[in-house]
């Protein structure tokens, strides 16, 4: 299981953007988190184990 804190920096184990975590519920099972795409913020809701913590 996945463990995030609200501000972590992270993406998806299969690709896409950096993304930072915005809120951890559901036992820290399911994390919302924001993005931008060409300057427009967007936002998602994820398992946990499908994210990876972003390493520039």
């Amino acid at each position: 299981m996945s463990i995030f804190k609200v501000g972590d920096i992270v993406m998806l184990k299969s690709g896409g953007p950096k993304m930072t975590i915005t809120e951890g519920f559901g036992k820290g099972m399911v994390y919302k988190t924001c993005w931008f795409v060409d300057g427009v913020l967007k936002w998602g809701e994820f398992v946990g184990d499908t994210l990876t913590i972003y390493e520039a």
